[in-house]
């Protein structure tokens, strides 16, 4: 999700016709486009901001950054526009901040606990982040959401000295390394190994390939984790077939993949 619609969707000051791609016309030979009847314009739905149209009449929906909310409806347009002013002028928008604030608040959380920001994560991280922060009322609570059990860390830092790897806990406190380096990947690899060193068996990948196919290829849909130690190219043979062929193809690999 992106933030520009979380802002929409908790501050009503973002036009939502302003985050919707592509182009409009706007302009008819330089000039705006002449008013519909009714005082909308072509290309508009012609309801303020925070009023829809549902059945039996017209929803509106505002609220103010950790603030109050309005959520209900009307049954003319009149009556809601009615609502939607007063409750305006009763809460006006504190627009200076108010995007930058949510966003400081997001990437914070995303920082501290996946080690990239906000719009660089999944949606499911996304989520995770977003669920943080609205738990938190959007306010940021200095706590260390990644700090690894001592015995853990200490792993780590053992594997790491074997790969001439330096760790910096302070800068990055989840894995002692920043994410846009090739470091990265190995600790990656040894972190979803349950902090044990490879086992490099006779038909298993050595620990390079294994790097390049985290690098190159995405989990398929259902499985969570790479598993090296069990399978040649991480994953499952079966259901993954065509995978499992395009990584072989991509390590220009000889052995029989089945």
């Amino acid at each position: 999700m992106d933030i520009e619609a979380i802002l929409y969707t908790l501050e009503d000051d973002y036009n939502p016709s302003s985050m919707v791609p592509g182009p409009r016309n706007m302009y008819n030979q330089g000039q705006l486009v002449q008013p519909n009847a009714d005082g909308s314009r072509p290309g508009y739905s012609g309801l303020p901001t925070g009023i829809t149209k549902v059945d039996g009449g017209y929803k509106i929906r505002k609220a103010r950054f950790n603030g109050p909310a309005l959520n209900t409806t009307k049954k003319t347009l009149a009556e809601a526009k009615a609502v939607a002013t007063q409750f305006d002028k009763d809460y006006p928008i504190k627009k200076s901040g108010a995007k930058t604030q949510y966003t400081n608040v997001l990437n914070k959380y995303s920082n501290n606990i996946h080690n990239k920001p906000y719009n660089e994560l999944s949606d499911k991280q996304q989520k995770e982040v977003y669920k943080t922060a609205q738990n938190a009322k959007f306010v940021y609570r200095d706590k260390d959401y990644r700090s690894l059990p001592e015995n853990k860390k200490n792993k780590l830092i053992a594997h790491a000295k074997k790969k001439n790897i330096k760790l910096d806990f302070n800068k990055y406190p989840k894995y002692g390394v920043s994410p846009y380096t090739p470091q990265y990947s190995t600790i990656q690899l040894f972190v979803g190994r349950n902090f044990k060193e490879p086992n490099l068996g006779k038909n298993l990948l050595k620990e390079k390939d294994r790097i390049k196919v985290m690098d190159n290829f995405e989990l398929p849909e259902g499985v969570k984790n790479w598993d090296f130690d069990s399978n040649r190219y991480g994953i499952p043979y079966k259901n993954n077939e065509r995978l499992y062929a395009r990584i072989s193809a991509n390590l220009k690999d000889k052995k029989n993949i089945v």
